[in-house]
C-alpha cells in the first residue's frame, strides 16, 4: 500500500505509480486554474497600477511546484513547492506594501528578496514554515489594516471597500488552512487511504480564495483615485 508521508504533513499515502500521490497531486493544479483565471483578468484590466500579471504567473509557478512535489518528490520538486510559494506570499506582502506606501510597483525589490528566499529554502529547507508563516501573517495584517494606517489623505470609503472585498479570498485561505492543519499525518481528519484528502480540499480553496484575490484587487484598483500614479507637476 505504500508508506505514509509524515515527513510532509499532508496525510495521504506514498503509492506506487505515475504520482507518488495522486489526490495531492492533482489537486495541486488548483493554483494553475487560479492563475489561468487571475491572467484572463489581468487581459481586461486597463493599466490598474495592479501587478495583476505576476500574481497569475506566480500562482502557476505555485501549481505545478506543489504537483511536482506531492507527485514526484526529490529535493528540486520540494525547493520548487517551497520557494514557489514563499515567493507568491511575498509577492502579496510586496502588493500591499507598494499600495500604502503610495508608489506603483516595483518588480525590481520583490525580485531581490525572492531570490533571496529561494536561496535560504536551498540550503537551510527547514526554514520554510517560519518563512511562509511569517509572509502569511504580514500579508494579513497588511490588507486588513485601518485606513488611517495607509496614507492620510486617502478616500476612507474606498480602502474600506476594498478590504471588504477581500473578506471572501482570505475567508476561504482561512478555512482551507484549517482543514489541512487538521488533515495532518496523524490529524483528526487524516485519512491516509480516502480519496478525499484534507490537504487537497487546502489546495481548492487557496486556489480559489488566491484567484478571488487577485480578481478583485483588480476590480478595486487604486488607479482610478491615483494612488499609484507618480508625482507629476500639472501644467495648469
Amino acid at each position: 500500500m505504500g508508506t505514509l508521508a509524515g515527513h510532509a504533513g499532508d496525510c495521504e499515502r506514498i503509492v506506487d505509480g505515475i504520482l507518488n500521490q495522486p489526490v495531492n497531486a492533482i489537486s495541486s493544479l488548483a493554483f494553475v486554474t487560479a492563475g489561468v483565471v487571475v491572467s484572463v483578468r489581468a487581459r481586461r484590466v486597463h493599466s490598474t497600477g495592479e501587478p495583476i500579471g505576476w500574481i497569475a504567473g506566480v500562482l502557476i509557478l505555485t501549481g505545478f511546484g506543489s504537483a511536482a512535489f506531492h507527485g514526484f518528490g526529490g529535493r528540486v520538486a520540494i525547493w520548487v513547492h517551497d520557494a514557489s510559494l514563499a515567493g507568491l506570499l511575498a509577492l502579496l506582502v510586496s502588493i500591499e506594501v507598494f499600495r500604502r506606501t503610495r508608489r506603483r510597483w516595483d518588480a525590481t525589490s520583490w525580485w531581490v528578496t525572492w531570490a533571496g528566499i529561494a536561496t535560504v529554502t536551498w540550503f537551510f529547507p527547514s526554514t520554510t514554515s517560519t518563512i511562509t508563516a511569517g509572509e502569511a501573517v504580514a500579508a494579513l495584517l497588511l490588507i486588513l489594516a485601518p485606513a488611517r494606517w495607509s496614507h492620510p489623505d486617502s478616500s476612507a470609503a474606498k480602502e474600506i471597500d476594498r478590504r471588504r472585498a477581500l473578506l471572501l479570498p482570505i475567508a476561504l485561505v482561512a478555512t482551507g488552512f484549517i482543514v489541512f492543519q487538521l488533515s495532518r499525518t496523524g490529524g483528526p481528519l487524516c485519512d491516509p487511504d480516502s480519496l478525499l484528502q484534507g490537504h487537497a480540499v487546502w489546495h481548492l480553496l487557496a486556489g480559489t480564495g488566491l484567484a478571488v484575490y487577485g480578481v478583485r484587487i483588480g476590480r478595486t484598483a487604486p488607479s482610478s483615485s491615483r494612488s499609484f500614479e507618480p508625482e507629476t507637476n500639472s501644467p495648469d
